[in-house]
């Protein structure tokens, strides 16, 4: 192939399949809308299987030296009365590789400094896309046209070349309100490695420790409670967690509505496929997003690799669709019951959990997060 791959977004998946075309010496061009990519965001949970899979390319290591390695998850109530642990350095050495925790912007940092900078070219907002037997075609809002034998959509959930290829765009509200930020913490409320979520009626609390004494929470909202602002809604909660909010500064906290996709057939038409969220939009509650779009990434890069074809393509999605498909169900019906706000179902959704036998809890992890299908 003499002109590049064009990789439409320079997010988590675009710039992750840029480090596997890297590693295997595939030409490639990422296209990025932005006119920079800045280590904006909040933090994430980039779970084992996510590392597993950069281990295919040998990327692990980069990663975990920038992270912050989980040790212990813990599910507590409102007034922190204990549901269910996972102790993670045990998970970990059953799968093989650590769970991370990792500001979204530094992750990106890390898969960028990877690439060399001409393989990336910003402010490429994408207009138009057709596709013939041989080449796809990309022209740009200010007229610029891209010709390259195949595409890759990492653009996200409002993603252009889905919209493109005219696949179902429909984005489905699962009823609640996120806020994220992150603050500074000396470790007295949440230890190393330590993550820590707590379940109240309609709401949420979550706090991750990062690396750099970083400290990563967010709170979930039903949209079926009062509109009140988010110290109000906090006001019955422990007070280091209104704090910990308080002293976030108030320009730096994120709002975002959660939503999410059913995963449906195809991802793809011709030479154009795509990865991530543009694929299979998610939830956040089981911590995968990110994990799932570098597990894309990943799959794709080595099939393409070995076979640079339309086959390829096909093969990548077949592959994936089920573990998408899976993934997806799986953290809307965790969120489902995570946001219960009836008193008799919070009843026994807390009983179930402290009833489950510690195996059992494992177990569920471990099957989550052991060596994906790539």
């Amino acid at each position: 192939m003499t002109k590049p791959l064009l990789i439409v977004g320079g997010g988590i998946a675009g710039l992750t399949l840029g480090a596997a075309f890297q590693k295997l010496n595939v030409p490639y061009l990422i296209l990025e809308q932005s006119e920079k990519i800045e280590p904006l965001g909040s933090g994430l949970s980039l779970m084992s299987n996510a590392v597993i899979a950069l281990e295919k390319i040998g990327l692990d290591k980069e990663i975990i030296d920038n992270a912050k390695i989980m040790t212990d998850f813990y599910v507590k109530t409102q007034d922190e009365k204990p549901i269910f642990y996972s102790d993670f350095k045990k998970i970990a050495k059953s799968v093989g590789q650590p769970s991370l925790l990792i500001h979204r912007g530094k992750l990106q940092e890390k898969l960028k400094a990877l690439i060399p900078k001409d393989k990336i070219v910003l402010a490429k907002k994408i207009k138009e896309m057709s596709q013939s037997e041989n080449e796809v075609i990309l022209v740009t809002e200010n007229g610029e046209t891209f010709t390259t034998p195949f595409v890759f959509g990492c653009d996200g959930v409002r993603s252009k070349i889905r919209a493109h290829l005219n696949l179902t765009m429909d984005l489905k509200s699962c009823g609640f309100q996120s806020y994220l930020g992150i603050t500074q913490h000396d470790g007295t409320n949440l230890k190393k490695g330590n993550v820590i979520h707590y379940w109240g009626k309609g709401m949420r609390v979550g706090l991750i420790d990062l690396k750099d004494n970083e400290l990563y929470w967010w709170v979930t909202i039903n949209h079926t409670l009062e509109k009140k602002s988010l110290n109000e809604h906090l006001k019955n909660w422990p007070k280091y967690i209104q704090d910990i909010v308080n002293q976030t500064q108030k320009e730096k906290i994120i709002e975002v509505e959660s939503f999410d996709r059913p995963v449906t057939h195809p991802w793809g038409k011709g030479r154009v496929t795509l990865l991530g969220d543009a694929a299979h939009a998610m939830l956040t509650s089981l911590g995968q997003g990110a994990g799932l779009a570098i597990e894309d990434a990943v799959s794709l890069a080595l099939h393409f690799a070995q076979d640079p074809s339309v086959n390829s393509l096909r093969k990548y999605e077949n592959i994936r669709f089920n573990r998408a498909k899976k993934v997806v169900k799986l953290t809307r019906l965790v969120a489902t019951y995570e946001q219960f706000e009836s008193p008799v179902k919070i009843f026994f959704r807390n009983s179930f959990f402290r009833l489950l036998p510690q195996f059992a809890i494992d177990n569920q992890s471990i099957s989550l997060l052991k060596s994906p299908t790539l």
